[in-house]
């Protein structure tokens, strides 16, 4: 998670402003479920609107959603190259209605506590 972190402040010029859980699946692979802002824009435009010395990163001119899948599979970095693109090809599910309805904290509440 810290990479993850790392690598989202990089993209997007401010530190991950959510909340997330882990979990794991029944074959005993991690999970994780976050909830945070959806940065507008693509990775990176940050750097170049403020004409800040720019080192390419994974996922750089990508809108959210997609940074998030590219990024997500080069965090895990699952050593198998078929495997990870399988990864990458899943995506991580974001889900912006559901999102969108996460503004009361009940309801918030709720869905982390039956993840888990």
């Amino acid at each position: 998670m810290q990479a993850f972190w790392k690598r989202f402040a990089a993209a997007w010029g401010f530190e991950w402003p959510g909340i997330w859980k882990l979990e794991f699946q029944h074959r005993g692979a991690p999970h994780v479920h976050l909830w945070g802002p959806q940065p507008a824009g693509a990775a990176g435009d940050f750097k170049r609107e403020a004409k800040v010395r720019r080192r390419f990163g994974v996922g750089d001119g990508l809108p959210y959603a997609q940074w998030l899948s590219v990024v997500w599979a080069d965090v895990v970095g699952h050593p198998d190259a078929e495997e990870r693109r399988k990864h990458e090809r899943a995506g991580t599910a974001v889900d912006l209605h559901a999102g969108a309805r996460m503004v009361d904290p009940k309801r918030m509440a709720v869905y982390f506590s039956k993840h888990g």
